[in-house]
């Protein structure tokens, strides 16, 4: 009975766990979008600083692939590539944050590294608001035509890993803004690099980065199109790929996947429902049931077969569940959602309707 009754607890706190989590992302972009030339105008994205607004950021058709992420293989990605001495930032806002801690994901391919290029940033979280204090910069820096480092900049100083990286594969790459009390001067800014499997707690950081002022608040997301050229020829002519990309205040809900825990009691057997509502315009609600624990998979495609969002890619407890699905951004059509749990497969249709 005793073993019974801890048993119960320790589902309970898995399940306020995962119901916690779901409250944590202040920011997700997976680019589901139709190929465009320019992102700015597109889902609330505006220009940054622009010293040359005719270069653009692109939306690209393919995505990128990371097994276990949930962005993976959903929707398409932006490109970096600047054939000019100066061109665009994009950026845009969130719920403004002032204290704890902001992490921020996304994956990351550089397909190309010119003679020109030498060391630049990507990403920045920034004080909302047009305001930028670049206290939380991903730096990348060529090593040679085929490899390159990155880096954590949370002021004057640049911290790179001391890893080389490849061309031509996809990394998972997390940043971590943490505000500390008691001064204006001690928040830190860390960087992790993530190859291949995804560590379920937080490892300890590649590269850490504490000198120089603190940031006021974290509100925006600032994307570098090499725009500056602060750092000699940047990354001019060079071309890196993201997507991906979510802001949240926990390392689970940055790599891993969100799902509520409905109830802690264990079904008879496994079960996959049918959304609700359906048709639907343009969120819904999938429900399902594990009678044991182990490694689940909720992936939505479309009727030519191609993933359009994976919703759940994680291992969870015996219980039963609710996934939330947002269509924004999908045209109007059938689309099928499958789960994968062990040898439990199931697939049904539902219909977006606009």
């Amino acid at each position: 009975m005793k073993t019974k009754i801890i048993h119960l607890l320790i589902i309970a706190a898995i399940s306020l766990l995962i119901k916690s989590s779901s409250a944590q992302t202040l920011f997700t972009e997976d680019f589901n979008y139709p190929p465009m030339p320019n992102i700015v105008g597109m889902n609330g994205w505006q220009l940054g600083y622009a010293p040359n607004p005719n270069n653009t950021i692109p939306v690209i058709s393919q995505g990128l692939i990371f097994t276990g992420y949930p962005g993976s293989g959903v929707g398409n990605g932006i490109l970096i590539r600047n054939d000019s001495v100066q061109s665009v930032c994009i950026r845009k806002d969130f719920t403004e944050q002032t204290s704890g801690n902001i992490y921020m994901s996304c994956m990351l391919r550089v397909d190309s590294l010119t003679a020109s290029a030498s060391e630049d940033f990507l990403i920045s979280l920034d004080k909302g608001g047009n305001l930028s204090e670049f206290r939380c910069m991903l730096m990348i820096k060529k090593y040679n035509s085929s490899t390159f480092f990155l880096g954590i900049r949370k002021n004057a100083t640049s911290s790179y890993s001391p890893v080389l990286l490849n061309k031509n594969q996809t990394y998972l790459i997390v940043t971590k803004y943490k505000f500390t009390s008691g001064s204006t001067t001690n928040d830190s800014a860390s960087l992790f690099i993530i190859p291949s499997s995804i560590p379920v707690s937080e490892p300890a950081a590649d590269q850490v980065s504490t000198g120089g002022n603190d940031s006021p608040g974290i509100g925006e997301i600032y994307i570098n199109n090499h725009a500056f050229g602060q750092f000699g020829g940047g990354l001019r002519r060079s071309s890196v790929k993201i997507d991906g990309v979510k802001i949240t205040k926990s390392w689970g809900e940055a790599v891993l996947t969100a799902v509520e825990q409905t109830s802690t009691e264990i079904p008879s057997s496994f079960e996959l429902k049918q959304n609700y509502p359906n048709p639907f315009n343009p969120s819904t609600k999938i429900n399902f049931s594990l009678p044991k624990s182990g490694y689940v998979k909720l992936t939505v495609f479309d009727i030519t077969g191609k993933t359009v969002n994976t919703l759940v890619n994680t291992g969870l407890p015996a219980g039963t569940y609710t996934a939330d699905f947002n269509a924004a951004g999908l045209s109007s059509g059938v689309y099928l959602y499958k789960i994968e749990a062990g040898e439990y497969v199931s697939t049904k249709k539902m219909t977006l309707i606009k």
